[in-house]
């Protein structure tokens, strides 16, 4: 894989295994070399929406829901079927083992104390936020309702769950701004003319 940069292929490689080398360790090494590969797994346990499943459980509830994609003919062991396919985004989540100094010690993945910590931090703004009584706070309220795009049911101002989105959306608009020299009205300026050169 290493060597694979030095070919000077024109096109992006993407490293293709067959052969069940889906040891987390191997994984997080490959990614973390920026390497993209397509790996055949064995059924291991993973996180997906939040929950952690089986790989088999995630193929038999994509089954029965019919999220497959038929992609086509296929040759296999001499006779013609047809390939289906779907996706899903899942978060290898679990230790690998490793040799260290001699010795065999357990391994986590990449850190997400961070991002744990800035959701950590969105939930208890947002709480201090609904229990304010200020003008101040009722306006900002009003606005990150606005932003989150959510219905809010008849007489009620605001709720959890849409003013933790919309902050999110604050931030990231926020950090967008602070690390890009560029104003509203020229943000403006440029998708209105993409806009007009794409309906052209």
């Amino acid at each position: 894989m290493d060597e694979s940069a030095e070919w000077g292929l024109e096109r992006t490689v993407v490293h293709v295994i067959d052969r069940e080398a889906d040891s987390l360790g191997r994984l997080r090494s490959w990614d973390a070399k920026g390497h993209l590969f397509l790996v055949r797994c064995d059924d291991r346990r993973l996180r997906c929406s939040g929950q952690s499943v089986l790989l088999s459980e995630i193929n038999e509830h994509f089954h029965q829901i019919g999220e497959f994609q038929d992609v086509g003919k296929a040759r296999f062991h001499g006779k013609s079927v047809r390939r289906e396919v779907c996706e899903a985004n899942v978060v290898l989540y679990r230790q690998h083992k490793e040799t260290q100094h001699g010795k065999q010690v357990r391994v986590s993945g990449k850190a997400i104390a961070r991002r744990l910590l800035i959701a950590a931090m969105a939930c208890i703004v947002v709480n201090r936020l609904q229990a304010s009584t200020s003008a101040a706070a009722e306006k900002f309220r009003k606005y990150l309702i606005q932003l989150s795009g959510r219905q809010i049911k008849y007489g009620q101002e605001s709720t959890s769950p849409a003013l933790l989105a919309s902050y999110f959306v604050l931030l990231s608009m926020s950090q967008f701004i602070e690390h890009n020299d560029v104003s509203l009205e020229e943000l403006k300026q440029l998708a209105d003319q993409s806009l007009s050169s794409t309906l052209v």
